[in-house]
Formats: C-alpha cells, structure tokens, sequence
C-alpha cells in the first residue's frame, strides 16, 4: 500500500486510467500506478527520420511488410461494414 494523496488529473486522462483499470478488473490506484511505473521506468526510444523526425518502428527479426494505403482502405471499409450494419 503507497501514500495517500490528491492529485488533479485533466478529465480525459482520467477517463483513459478508468477505461484501463476496467479492462484489467482492478481499482484506479493499481491502474494509476502502474501506468505511471511504465512510463517512467521503460520510457521507449525510437530512431527518427532524418527528414521528417518521426519516430521509425523497429522491423521485426525476419522483416517486416510494407502497409499499402489500399491495405489501409480495405481495413478501414472492413470496420465501417462491421459498425454500420
């Protein structure tokens, strides 16, 4: 058991470490806490791209394959199916 405290958390991030601790059928502490341990603990670098300085995901052993737009399209219609009917 930690220290007791008040701490003012903006309204959506709230909503987010609720969402999380539901999924996880635990309490907003054990949520909260662990979600900070994460992100203080194993903060993630990745390589940046010399021209647009977004992050570069790392290739998995074996390679990795290309997503095509027409791969992405055909996901996204593939949801709207799902969702809309």
């Amino acid at each position: 058991m930690g220290m007791r405290t008040t701490l003012d958390i903006d309204d959506d991030l709230l909503e987010l470490a609720q969402d999380h601790a539901d999924r996880r059928h635990t309490s907003i502490d054990v949520a909260v806490s662990a979600l900070i341990r994460h992100g203080l603990i194993a903060p993630v670098e990745f390589e940046r791209s010399p021209i647009t300085g977004f992050p570069l995901l790392p290739v998995p052993p074996g390679g990795g394959r290309t997503v095509t737009m027409e791969m992405v399209k055909a996901l996204m219609d593939e949801e709207d199916e799902k969702y809309f009917q």
